[in-house]
């Protein structure tokens, strides 16, 4: 290894990371947005299931009042 760098090894050293950088930022803004997507996705689906078991109880509370005012 070089005791030493140039100042034009250490300009190429820099671009050459400035540009991983940016790189790494753009892959990781994309990485972002399709994670936000499927998060939407995924509470979208939470939601509905909720709904349809809300539904389900209120279903099965109407069969037992109507089981038991059948019975009186």
């Amino acid at each position: 290894m070089r005791e030493s760098w140039t100042d034009e090894r250490l300009d190429a050293f820099g671009e050459g990371v400035d540009w991983r950088m940016e790189t790494f930022e753009a892959r990781m803004d994309r990485l972002e947005t399709r994670m936000d997507e499927g998060f939407k996705e995924l509470r979208e689906e939470i939601s509905a299931f909720h709904r349809a078991m809300i539904m389900a109880l209120v279903a099965l509370f109407a069969s037992q009042v109507g089981l038991i005012a059948t019975q009186l």
